[in-house]
């Protein structure tokens, strides 16, 4: 489960590429791509180092504009999904 103390980073097993303006992500594990738009597009990107989610939906309210407890809630959900696909992973702080 992904909590606001948890580092996470993404999984180095999932393939990615700027695609049409989108970034495509493919799990050769699981034979899966999955599309990513702007802002998701946006927060894959600032997983490629350990980021704890809270200083990530604080840094994504800053960018953004967006109220911190919108981010969160919509991050949370986000990153519970790439959790459950296994396209993230959690460290130890």
């Amino acid at each position: 489960m992904v909590a606001k103390n948890t580092v996470i980073v993404r999984n180095d097993a999932i393939l990615s590429a700027a695609v049409g303006g989108e970034t495509v992500l493919m799990s050769a594990e699981q034979g899966q791509y999955y599309a990513l738009t702007a802002t998701s597009h946006d927060i894959w990107d600032r997983l490629k180092t350990p980021v704890r989610v809270a200083d990530l939906c604080a840094a994504l309210a800053e960018a953004y504009g967006v109220p911190l407890e919108t981010v969160e809630t919509d991050t949370l959900a986000f990153l519970e999904y790439l959790e459950s696909q296994a396209m993230i992973k959690t460290v130890q702080a």
